[in-house]
C-alpha cells in the first residue's frame, strides 16, 4: 500500500507542473466585439467622397441669349434717340470701327455743343482764316467740349480718331471753328433692330423726300451706363 501511495504522489506533481507550463490560450471573439471594433476604426479614419460637382459646372457652359426683335416702342425709342442733333450725324458717313467716323458730318450743325463765334474770338479767326469777314455763320467749338463728347459717343479720343478734323482750330482759343450756311441734316426712322445682350443692331430708314439722298444704314450702338455708344454704320444698297 504505501508503495501504491507513492507513485500517486508523484503522478499528481508531474501533472500539476505540466499545466503550470502551458501558455494561456487567446479568448475568443464575438460578432459583438467585431462590430464594435469596426465603429472604432471607421470614427478614426473617416471615409470622404470626392465632390464632383465643381468639375461639372467648369464643364458646362452657359449658352449665349438669342437676339431679341425690338418691339414697336423700341423702334420708336431709337426714332426719337437717332433724330436728335448730337445723335443723327453719327450715321452720315460709313465706318467699321469708331476711329473712322467722319466728325466733320458729326459735328456739320454742332451737334448740341456747337456756340456762334464770339465776338472776342472774331478778329482771331478771321486772321487765320484769311478772311475780311465773315461769309456765313461761323460756329464754335471748344476742343474740350470735343473730347468730352467723343467719349461719350465713341468711347474715344479726338487724338485715336483716323478721319482729318477740317474745322480751323485756334491754339489761343483751344477751340475749332467752321463757317456753314447750310445744314446736313437728315431724319431717320428705326424701322426693325435686335438687341443681343447690351449690343443694338438697328435698321435705319430716311423719312419722305430724304431717300433721294439715303437708302437707309444699318447701325451697331452698346448700351452704356449712361446711354449709347456708336460702334459702326453701313450704308445700305436697294
Amino acid at each position: 500500500m504505501k508503495r501504491n501511495g507513492w507513485l500517486l504522489a508523484v503522478l499528481l506533481c508531474v501533472i500539476f507542473i505540466c499545466g503550470c507550463g502551458r501558455e494561456e490560450e487567446a479568448p475568443v471573439s464575438t460578432a459583438e466585439d467585431n462590430f464594435i471594433a469596426g465603429q472604432t476604426e471607421s470614427e478614426e479614419q473617416p471615409v470622404t467622397i470626392p465632390d464632383a460637382s465643381s468639375e461639372i459646372a467648369t464643364e458646362t457652359e452657359t449658352p449665349s441669349a438669342k437676339p431679341a426683335e425690338l418691339s414697336a416702342a423700341e423702334c420708336q425709342f431709337f426714332t426719337d434717340f437717332i433724330q436728335k442733333t448730337e445723335n443723327y450725324g453719327f450715321l452720315l458717313s460709313d465706318y467699321d470701327e469708331p476711329q473712322d467716323v467722319d466728325l466733320n458730318q458729326v459735328f456739320y450743325t454742332g451737334a448740341g455743343i456747337g456756340e456762334g463765334i464770339p465776338e472776342e474770338d472774331l478778329l482771331q479767326y478771321l486772321a487765320a482764316a484769311g478772311q475780311e469777314e465773315l461769309m456765313t455763320d461761323c460756329l464754335k467749338l471748344p476742343r474740350q467740349s470735343v473730347e468730352d463728347f467723343l467719349q461719350r459717343k465713341l468711347g474715344i479720343g479726338l487724338e485715336e480718331m483716323r478721319t482729318p478734323f477740317e474745322w480751323l482750330y485756334l491754339p489761343e482759343t483751344d477751340s475749332y471753328y467752321r463757317e456753314a450756311g447750310d445744314t446736313n441734316y437728315f431724319l431717320f426712322s428705326c424701322v426693325e433692330g435686335r438687341r443681343q445682350g447690351n449690343t443694338y443692331t438697328l435698321c435705319f430708314a430716311p423719312e419722305e423726300d430724304w431717300g433721294a439722298l439715303f437708302s437707309g444704314c444699318e447701325t451697331v450702338l452698346v448700351e452704356t451706363e449712361a446711354e449709347y455708344r456708336f460702334v459702326s454704320n453701313h450704308f445700305l444698297t436697294e
